[in-house]
C-alpha cells in the first residue's frame, strides 16, 4: 500500500512539473502556428505579386527552338485570343496564311520571343512575324502582303515597345518594297 502511495505521489509530483511545460509547449505551438500562418500568407502574397508581374505569355519561354504552329499556339489559348483581338479576323487569317512556313521560336535575352514566317512558295511577298514581349506583356505583329503592303499591329498605343527583331524585320521588308 505504501509503495502504491509513493508511486501515486511520484506521478502527481511529476505531472506538476510536466503540466506547465505542456502549457508552454502549447503556447509555443500556437506561436509557431501563428508564425507559420504569417509565413504562408507572405509566401502567398509574394506568389500573387510574382504572378501579377509575370507575363501572360511567359509560358512561351519554354518553347525556344520549337515551332509555334507545331505547338498549336495560333489555334488555341491566350495567344490566339489576343491575336484575333489585335488583328481582327481578316488580318488574323492573313497572318496565319503568311506564317505557314516558320522559323523556330527565338527567345532574346529572356525578354521577348520572335517568330517569322512566310506563305509557301511566296516568301518575300507574303510574310509575317510576331514578337511577344514578356517584360511589357505585349504582342506586336508585322504582316507583308502583296495586296495590303506592310501592316503593323501592337497591343500598346506606344509603338516604342517593339524590340530589335521586329524592327529589323520591318526595316528589311520596307527596304525590299522600296527597291522593287
Amino acid at each position: 500500500m505504501r509503495k502504491g502511495l509513493i508511486f501515486m505521489g511520484c506521478i502527481v509530483f511529476y505531472s506538476c512539473f510536466k503540466e506547465p511545460k505542456k502549457a508552454h509547449d502549447s503556447n509555443s505551438l500556437q506561436n509557431n502556428q501563428g508564425i507559420d500562418k504569417i509565413s504562408e500568407s507572405t509566401r502567398l502574397d509574394n506568389q500573387i505579386e510574382k504572378n501579377q508581374i509575370e507575363s501572360k505569355y511567359s509560358y512561351i519561354k519554354t518553347l525556344e527552338g520549337k515551332y509555334l504552329a507545331d505547338e498549336n499556339l495560333f489555334e488555341t489559348g491566350i495567344l490566339k485570343i489576343q491575336l484575333l483581338k489585335l488583328l481582327g479576323e481578316e488580318n488574323y487569317n492573313l497572318f496565319i496564311q503568311n506564317m505557314e512556313v516558320q522559323v523556330p521560336i527565338e527567345i532574346i535575352d529572356d525578354e521577348y520571343a520572335f517568330v517569322s514566317g512566310g506563305a509557301p512558295h511566296n516568301f518575300g511577298s507574303e510574310e509575317a512575324c510576331v514578337e511577344i514581349d514578356f517584360v511589357n506583356d505585349v504582342i506586336s505583329v508585322g504582316i507583308l502582303s502583296e495586296d495590303k503592303g506592310i501592316l503593323y499591329f501592337t497591343e500598346k498605343e506606344n509603338k516604342n515597345v517593339t524590340k530589335g527583331k521586329l524592327k529589323e524585320w520591318l526595316k528589311e521588308v520596307n527596304d525590299k518594297s522600296t527597291t522593287d
